[in-house]
């Protein structure tokens, strides 16, 4: 990975979350992916009924523990949740939060061979509000190299060329940014808009070029003051070593003393029977669009059939877009979830169509859903309930197991991420109850969509008379209703 995909990966992890980074890179989810091999036998049966539980808790402390018994290797990975409470994560926050974790990053370079022999790997990334830090791969050198990691980023002795070449870093990433696709801004715009906690790229370089090495300092002042801490250990460990570890973050963050309380995430609710605009004039060629349809109620009842929808609009957005019509190199659908809530994105990137010419044949397809899923066969409909099932099963090795566990905790156990309850939803999905959802998600008087659009700068905005346009985010986020 070289430095400025790295580096972007780490602004995209800070603003967009846990499950949606690929989007913004550009990559279409494993999901929906039409040669994907599910040949390989399933070890969700195996181990269903096990998931980790909490075994020890005090005020700002919270840490989850399962010994694997499915892989059966000498090998274990630690995730820690660092989140500040007397931090609020504005543009200026968020972006020294970033600074921060590079600082670290550069700050464990001298130790990464220690790291790399031992055979573990290490990892300190931004969150919403605040940092993750995680340790993956062999289990008995874990507890002393946690501590080393401890001891980097309770540090105040960064030095001022660490910290110039983070701001470097940042800086590049940017640039990158800017050169990137229209379609990673549109996709990220639709997070930025939804979630309070995340901010544009273009906000967090306007506040990067105000941060001194002495705000950095005092950031990490704040920051470490009070923290709330939640933990997962999963892997080869027994219950006494993640325990030692746990002793280890209380005693070096001091959170028996410091421990804080996090208020709940939110999550803007998109008002209903209104289609909403946001507008990116950007210095490129392409325009992109990107139609994003957020849930309800975010049940299964929604989440199960619209996860469906999303695998079969794929193939056909591709056949009548892009190999049909010509319009574009990029187009396809897939879940992008702000914080816990789900949704559906449909997106097209194209040289020579407007951003209303691009949106109104994404609605073509989309309607046109009704249709061709009418006149599937039985046989054809559960071919596709079975291979969304199949990929939501398979299972490649501890890590991928681990990270799905961590998933659901970092992220309050959401409902599409309770394998169990997905599956036999599901099963249990009929092609009329389908149709019956499609109907009401594509036809309902009640609907309502936010809709991104990324268009050269001497481009006019041309819009139809449905469409609000939100011109301050400020005052959207602060007139919204939330989850």
């Amino acid at each position: 990975m070289s430095d400025n995909t790295k580096w972007m990966f780490v602004f995209n992890k800070c603003w967009k979350g846990v499950l949606s980074f690929v989007l913004i890179m550009g990559v279409v989810p494993l999901a929906w992916c039409n040669n994907a091999d599910f040949s390989k036998p399933s070890l969700h049966e195996a181990n269903k009924n096990r998931a980790p539980a909490v075994i020890e808790q005090v005020k700002g402390f919270t840490l989850w523990y399962k010994q694997d018994d499915v892989y059966l290797v000498p090998k274990t990975n630690v995730y820690f949740m660092l989140e500040p409470a007397t931090v609020k994560m504005n543009a200026e926050m968020s972006a020294m939060n970033i600074l921060y974790s590079i600082v670290i990053n550069e700050a464990l370079l001298p130790l990464s061979s220690q790291f790399r022999d031992a055979g573990v790997l290490y990892n300190v990334h931004p969150i919403h509000r605040g940092l993750s830090v995680s340790l993956s791969g062999m289990t008995k050198p874990q507890p002393e190299l946690l501590e080393k990691m401890l001891t980097t980023i309770v540090s105040n002795q960064f030095t001022e060329q660490q910290f110039v070449l983070a701001k470097g870093q940042m800086e590049r990433s940017y640039q990158a940014f800017q050169a990137s696709q229209p379609i990673n801004k549109v996709m990220g715009e639709i997070i930025a808009t939804l979630d309070p906690s995340t901010w544009s790229m273009h906000s967090l370089h306007d506040a990067l070029a105000q941060i001194s090495l002495k705000d950095l300092r005092d950031y990490q002042y704040r920051f470490l003051s009070q923290l709330q801490v939640t933990g997962l250990a999963h892997g080869d460990l027994d219950k006494k070593m993640a325990i030692r570890m746990a002793g280890q973050i209380k005693s070096m963050l001091s959170i028996a003393k410091n421990g804080a309380v996090i208020p709940p995430y939110k999550v803007i609710k998109l008002p209903q029977s209104v289609n909403w605009l946001r507008l990116l004039n950007e210095d490129q060629p392409d325009t992109a669009v990107v139609i994003y349809s957020q849930v309800t109620h975010n049940t299964l009842k929604e989440i199960v059939p619209l996860r469906l929808l999303g695998y079969m609009l794929q193939s056909e957005l591709f056949n009548i877009l892009r190999t049909e019509k010509s319009m574009g190199y990029i187009v396809g659908a897939s879940p992008l979830q702000a914080y816990n809530i789900d949704g559906l994105a449909i997106y097209a990137q194209s040289p020579n169509q407007t951003a209303l010419e691009i949106q109104k044949e994404l609605e073509s397809v989309l309607k046109g859903m009704d249709a061709r899923i009418a006149n599937l066969s039985e046989d054809d409909f559960s071919q596709f309930k079975y291979a969304l099932r199949s990929f939501l099963t398979k299972e490649v090795n501890l890590k991928a197991r681990s990270d799905f566990y961590w998933m659901q905790i970092a992220l309050n156990f959401p409902p599409y991420l309770q394998k169990e309850r997905v599956i036999e939803f599901i099963n249990q999905l009929s092609k009329a109850d389908f149709l019956a959802f499609l109907h009401g998600f594509l036809f309902a008087e009640s609907s309502s969509r936010l809709v991104v659009y990324s268009q050269h700068k001497n481009m006019g905005r041309v819009t139809d008379d449905k469409t609000q346009v939100i011109n301050n985010l400020v005052e959207f986020k602060g007139g919204a209703d939330y989850f």
